[in-house]
């Protein structure tokens, strides 16, 4: 983490920005890189619907039938819920999210890919500023 003048005033050796360790053999991946993979590794064996959402689900012992908002009911052997945080399709699966969320005080975390121009080696870079954090993970 480095102070307003950008000199380092804390440093974490021993994890990532989202609690893993770094000698750890598990691998994290942005959002977007493995929407990426996935959707490439399947091709067009499997149906993708975007831009819409499922207003309700109902499941049988033979699969599942969900509706949307703009798209025709389907049926399906597995629905996976990509829908991100607050996902709709956790809360029409499993109830609302207050039963199953457990909040840590106010922490929030946007991270993004960028360039690693500061050659940083299996860190972050803190930034804080009036309030805010800024982090740049290798």
């Amino acid at each position: 983490m480095v102070d307003a003048a950008g000199e380092e005033i804390y440093r974490n050796t021993e994890r990532t920005l989202t609690g893993s360790r770094f000698d750890s053999p598990d691998i994290e991946i942005l959002r977007d890189d493995l929407c990426k993979v996935l959707y490439e590794a399947v091709d067009e064996k499997v149906e993708f619907l975007f831009d819409d959402r499922i207003t309700s689900i109902t499941q049988d012992e033979s699969g599942l039938e969900a509706t949307f908002a703009n798209a025709a009911p389907r049926r399906f052997d597995l629905l996976i819920g990509a829908d991100g945080l607050h996902s709709g399709v956790s809360k029409r699966a499993f109830g609302p999210e207050e039963n199953f969320m457990h909040r840590l005080g106010d922490w929030y975390v946007a991270t993004f890919g960028m360039p690693n121009f500061l050659g940083l080696a299996q860190g972050c870079r803190y930034k804080g500023i009036c309030g805010f954090q800024f982090c740049r993970a290798s």
